[in-house]
């Protein structure tokens, strides 16, 4: 599995993966700099109940 992820769509497919073992995203975390966004972002979002108000309420906006 490690030598598909020199692929930068197999890294996503691995992270956006809820089956995904810990370790294999820690590992594409460190690989890729969007990923690592991505995922400070999400843990960000994630943990704060006021961040996750103002996406939905965002995100609804977007929709309208």
């Amino acid at each position: 599995m490690r030598g598909k992820l020199n692929d930068p769509l197999s890294r996503w497919l691995t992270w956006f993966d809820r089956s995904s073992a810990p370790e294999l995203i820690e590992e594409v975390v460190k690989m890729d700099s969007a990923i690592q966004t991505a995922d400070e972002r999400l843990l960000y979002v994630t943990g704060d109940e006021d961040a996750q108000r103002a996406y939905l309420v965002r995100f609804r906006a977007m929709c309208d």
